[in-house]
């Protein structure tokens, strides 16, 4: 699992999570097939490593110019056009990444203008328009374009 708090979870699909921690990963986590378990003392759905796929992936801020370290704060899936998009920061940055949700692939990433606390991150999935809130500012991606 992860080594830190989890931030957020989204549905990738109907059995499989998306998780985004402190850590400044994210791990994919399919549903068991029996999802009460008898032997489940706690009698709520248990999840476990999806097995065909390394459950944690890293990113690659480095090449960007951006701090390591960067948490995983807010996840938001458009699932029309089949991306993710992943709100992350750090103490001195604040960048949108977006990732083919079926490769986890990442296809680019966007800074954001403003760097203190950006914690929430919503998308329009007709307009591809992402929104991300921050310490006092909400700010706007076109995820078609990558523009602010």
């Amino acid at each position: 699992g992860h080594s830190d708090w989890i931030f957020d979870v989204t549905w990738l699909s109907e059995d499989i999570i998306l998780s985004g921690s402190r850590d400044s990963s994210m791990g994919v986590w399919k549903l068991t097939h029996n999802v009460y378990n008898e032997d489940n003392d706690y009698n709520y759905p248990m999840a476990e490593c999806v097995p065909t796929m390394r459950m944690m992936f890293g990113f690659s801020n480095s090449r960007e110019g951006h701090s390591h370290g960067s948490k995983v704060r807010s996840l938001a899936i458009n699932k029309d056009l089949g991306t993710l998009a992943s709100l992350q920061s750090s103490v001195c940055d604040a960048s949108l990444h977006f990732w083919d949700r079926y490769t986890f692939q990442e296809l680019c990433s966007v800074d954001l203008p403003y760097n203190l606390e950006n914690v929430c991150l919503q998308v329009q999935p007709d307009y591809n328009l992402y929104a991300v809130g921050s310490r006092s500012h909400v700010s706007f991606v076109d995820g078609r374009l990558g523009n602010q």
